[in-house]
């Protein structure tokens, strides 16, 4: 017999360069990778420090340490070829273990000191990095459970470090809990809570609203926003009358961030958004002049030089939420402001510090990179309840599917098949996943009416107080009766012969030559040897060791590990951990079917058996308690998880994506 391995079936500043100089967006956002690559610094070289003039005993503060480190990280986690690159992916890993372990220290606890303190600044791109790892599914094996409880940490911590009067965030609180709120720092801060909301986190909508409350209060009569702003609204104050920090000239930065978050909450206007982008393009020229010059706000604007690619980068950001008219052009136009101030070595630079360039460079790169970037998830109030009102079982109008919805599964039955999916239920749209492939629905209730889009149709279903039959998984009820003596020579020969033929199907039907007739093949042979079995089993119970001897109990396990028959696993998989704890069947044996079974539920492997393919690489499926999962495949008498999947990639002749 073919070994067992479980693969899923779904398997000093550089002058910019010169206009003649050829300009390749995807080709820059390479180099910028590169950029970084060599810039990754410190006794683990895990970090990239932002540097700017603030300092702490003569050091640059950990909260900048933090903040630059994650909008690096970030910035190559989302460049094309990520997943196929060692060399990145491991920096990645060291800068993660480099925030984890900063988060630690008592400079970057929840709270505030004295009257400018940047640690919020590096929790809030901290919590961005840390989701994003979360979403795209790649979070480095053995961090997971560290991962998200620092996740969760920083968004309680955002939510406590509000300024108390009025809301909002700022990383400089000079009048302590009546501070005014930072549009810098509240409207990023904003984007990295929505979509740590999208992700299942619990956020007090009040926090929210306060905060948006404090960014409307700060637009003024010409559309700009104040530098920082408290109690009083801005919203009358024509510009003549503004200091000169809070003026149109410098506040392009300000602008589309925060018209970009209003947006995202349903506060927005797209004629101001409109604005906001076409303010940028009308004011470039003076973040222009501001760039790699010393000293922070100066007249006329107030401009501080390290505003000029955050600006970039938050104006793609506005680019990509206008109507698709005015799209395409403004994107081509803002790649040629960052064509002209590229360095020669690649990257970009808005301060007079070498070190600044990191930020910079992530900064351009994640602007280039905008149109493909996943959107920040939007927000409405209600949108926690939203989550929880999709909960429960709904019927589909004029015989469309049948569904039930718990908050990290779904069960979907349609054209007579039982479709259970790992889920993460969010406020609009439910993600799920089958094997390491990945679908996204968008849902809206309604009362008792839910709009399902998915594969672009849309259905309309009807909740249903009781659970549809076809929706529930039961096991299969075992038979207790007792096979005579002569007829278990000939059950013993037909599992013989069942397994050579299943072997046999699927040595041709896993082939590189194989065709879609070997695989119809395949299923086929499985249909008759699971109906085959199930009517045994209903007869006699498990075919187990003691009456059916070893040999044929292990044909029996095979033909069960292949019906992909949930009913029919449900109903046997405490009868065989019984035989393996007896020492009559081999542990491995039970862990796979038990994973695989876990898998058919929806659920997460708990022994980290399955694998899917996922284009052209192998990825081992999400473990339940993976800090755990070594414990328990020593208890079953199973190899390391390292070495088995060793042994996957050899046997298939592709890598394993943890």
């Amino acid at each position: 017999m073919r070994p067992i391995f479980a693969i899923v079936a779904t398997l000093a500043c550089l002058p910019p360069v010169t206009a003649q100089r050829k300009f390749h967006p995807d080709k820059a956002v390479q180099k910028g990778c590169d950029v970084l690559l060599e810039m990754q610094e410190g006794s683990t070289k895990g970090q990239w420090p932002y540097e700017g003039v603030y300092r702490v005993g003569g050091q640059i503060p950990v909260g900048y340490h933090v903040g630059g480190t994650s909008i690096c990280a970030r910035a190559i986690l989302e460049a094309p070829g990520y997943e196929q690159s060692k060399e990145r992916r491991a920096a990645v890993k060291r800068a993660l273990e480099f925030v984890l372990e900063e988060l630690e220290v008592p400079l970057m606890a929840s709270g505030f000191k004295g009257g400018y303190d940047v640690r919020g600044w590096g929790h809030t791109y901290a919590l961005i990095f840390l989701l994003r790892l979360h979403e795209l599914g790649v979070v480095p094996t053995g961090l997971e459970k560290r991962v998200a409880e620092k996740t969760k940490w920083l968004v309680d911590t955002l939510v406590e470090t509000e300024i108390r009067d009025g809301g909002g965030w700022n990383y400089s609180r000079r009048r302590g809990p009546s501070s005014a709120a930072s549009p810098f720092m509240t409207a990023p801060t904003l984007q990295a809570l929505f979509r740590a909301i999208a992700n299942g986190h619990s956020v007090d909508e009040s926090v929210i609203e306060r905060a948006l409350d404090a960014l409307d209060r700060g637009r003024t009569k010409s559309g700009g926003y104040k530098y920082s702003h408290g109690a009083q609204s801005a919203n009358k104050i024509p510009e003549k009358k503004l200091r000169f920090m809070d003026v149109q000239l410098g506040a392009v930065g300000r602008m589309v961030v925060t018209e970009a978050t209003l947006m995202l909450a349903g506060r927005g206007d797209e004629k101001r958004l409109a604005k906001s982008v076409d303010a940028f393009f009308k004011h470039w020229q003076h973040l222009k002049d501001r760039k790699q010059q010393h000293g922070t706000h100066i007249p006329p604007g107030g401009v501080a030089p390290y505003y000029f690619m955050f600006a970039h980068r938050y104006a793609a950001q506005a680019i990509s939420m206008l109507p698709a008219s005015k799209r395409k052009k403004q994107h081509r136009k803002l790649v040629k402001t960052l064509a002209k101030e590229v360095e020669k070595n690649g990257g970009w630079n808005d301060r007079v510090f070498d070190r600044s360039r990191n930020y910079g460079t992530a900064f351009g790169m994640l602007a280039l990179l905008q149109p493909d970037l996943t959107p920040v998830p939007s927000w409405r109030p209600g949108m926690a309840a939203a989550s929880d009102a999709m909960i429960g079982s709904w019927q589909g109008m004029d015989g469309g599917p049948l569904l039930h919805i718990e908050k990290e599964r779904v069960f979907l039955y349609e054209s007579d098949e039982l479709k259970i999916q790992r889920a993460a239920v969010q406020p609009a749209s439910i993600t799920t996943w089958r094997g390491a492939a990945e679908a996204k629905w968008q849902v809206k209730v309604d009362g008792d009416s839910l709009v399902l889009t998915r594969d672009g149709a849309t259905q309309l279903l009807q909740r249903v107080e009781q659970r549809p039959a076809k929706l529930i998984v039961t096991p299969l009820e075992l038979g207790t009766g007792q096979p005579a003596e002569d007829a278990i020579p000939a059950i013993r020969e037909q599992l013989r012969e069942r397994v050579e033929k299943d072997q046999a199907v699927r040595d041709r039907a896993t082939a590189k030559e194989a065709t879609e007739e070997d695989r119809a093949e395949m299923r086929a042979v499985d249909r008759d040897n699971t109906q085959w079995l199930r009517g045994k089993v209903a007869e006699f119970g498990w075919l187990d060791v003691a009456r059916f001897g070893r040999k044929a109990s292990d044909n029996a396990f095979l033909l069960v590990q292949h019906s992909g028959d949930r009913e029919l696993m449900l109903g046997v998989i405490d009868k065989i951990e019984a035989d393996v704890k007896n020492g009559e069947l081999e542990g491995d044996a039970f862990c796979l079917l038990y994973d695989r079974l876990q898998g058919y539920l929806g659920k997460k492997q708990l022994y980290g058996s399955q694998l899917s393919q996922l284009g052209n690489e192998l990825v081992l499926l999400p473990i339940e308690d993976p800090d755990g999962v070594e414990a328990r495949r020593k208890e079953f008498g199973m190899q390391p998880l390292s070495g088995y999947l060793k042994l996957v990639e050899k046997a298939y002749g592709k890598k394993v994506r943890r």
